[in-house]
């Protein structure tokens, strides 16, 4: 008689606690890449920094700044915008580099016959609507102005 009892209060457990489970809410709204509710929504976008603007003071930099109506509010605040350095091999194969990125140069003075090491730091910051890329050169170097880059920016969110 004892075993019953014990599979009755088994079984009226499983009853008890199964009925705890509600029924399950409506699907998220429908993402970008078609699914229900599911993954995130990816921007991809592409810059090219051609016309950098010196930012005089104490220590010197330059910056180029975009629009990038894409970058909605929303995407700054609650998603993830990841800039990298588009790079290329000597075949002309892309490569990415994350942002900041330090690049070291040399320069070879004619006058002197001496060559100068310095580093150059390349990094943005952005706001919704709005990109800005930055170089700065370890000696403060702007005599000349820095190289095209382009830039590649993935948003999740």
């Amino acid at each position: 008689m004892k075993k019953y009892i014990s599979l009755i209060l088994i079984l009226m457990a499983a009853f008890v606690f199964e009925g705890c489970r509600g029924d399950e809410g409506p699907m998220g709204p429908a993402g970008r890449d078609g699914r229900d509710g599911e993954g995130l929504n990816v921007l991809n976008a592409t810059f090219t920094a051609d016309d950098w603007t010196l930012v005089k003071g104490d220590e010197p930099y330059f910056k180029c700044q975009k629009d990038f109506p894409e970058l909605e509010p929303g995407m700054v605040e609650y998603g993830i915008v990841t800039p990298y350095l588009v790079c290329r091999d000597d075949a002309g194969n892309e490569y990415y580099q994350n942002l900041p990125a330090v690049r070291h140069h040399a320069s070879f003075n004619d006058e002197t016959q001496e060559t100068n090491y310095y580093t150059q730091t390349i990094d943005c910051e952005f706001a919704a609507g709005t990109i800005t890329f930055f170089v700065t050169n370890s000696d403060f170097y702007v005599k000349e102005l820095p190289e095209i880059l382009d830039f590649k920016v993935v948003c999740h969110y």
